[in-house]
């Protein structure tokens, strides 16, 4: 059985504690990580969003790292 998107934005923010970019996502094939990312929020875990500064990604607009805050 596949993963569910949900899943997915779940295992890769636990995998990357220092946090995951949107295009990263998007590399992933996860177009609608924003939705995922509320539909976790709503879920009760805590997720932080900072703008990327990573000069390697080369975006074309502004996009922003998620962290998941483990308590």
């Amino acid at each position: 059985m596949r993963e569910s998107q949900k899943a997915r934005v779940l295992t890769m923010l636990r995998e990357h504690p220092d946090g995951v970019c949107g295009t990263i996502f998007l590399e992933h094939h996860i177009p609608r990580y924003s939705g995922r990312i509320h539909d976790l929020r709503a879920a009760g875990y805590e997720i932080s969003t900072t703008p990327c500064r990573n000069r390697w990604h080369r975006h074309t607009s502004r996009q922003y790292v998620f962290v998941l805050v483990e308590t």
